[in-house]
């Protein structure tokens, strides 16, 4: 919230200045000089934004496809146990292996997007 707090009053800034630029009470050569400042600060910023949410974005569907694979696992040992193909034991063994692997990621996701 911060961020984009800084990011209206850049955009304030360039409003206020247009304005004065438009009634013509100060130099124009320097509120040229200040827009251009301003605009190139605000390009960046929304730059920087824009690959940050991308990078958010792609860690999300990273995280969403080891789970959907953890849990495409755990349906094949379901499969398997209702074909008779392996046994309770294994079932539960393989079944907690996943659960755990799911938390893992998981616990892992929330601890480093914290830091």
């Amino acid at each position: 919230m911060r961020n984009i707090k800084g990011l209206v009053i850049i955009n304030i800034l360039i409003v206020i200045s247009l304005v004065i630029l438009y009634l013509r009470l100060f130099s124009e050569f320097y509120l040229i000089l200040i827009i251009s400042i301003l605009m190139s600060i605000n390009i960046y910023w929304i730059y920087q934004k824009s690959n940050t949410f991308d990078e958010n974005e792609i860690k999300k569907k990273i995280i969403l496809h080891k789970i959907k694979n953890s849990l495409s696992v755990i349906l094949g040992y379901s499969d398997a146990y209702n074909d008779n193909l392996i046994t309770k034991q294994q079932l539960d063994e393989q079944l907690n292996q996943e659960i755990k692997n799911v938390i893992d990621i998981i616990k892992e996701e929330t601890y480093n997007s914290k830091k």
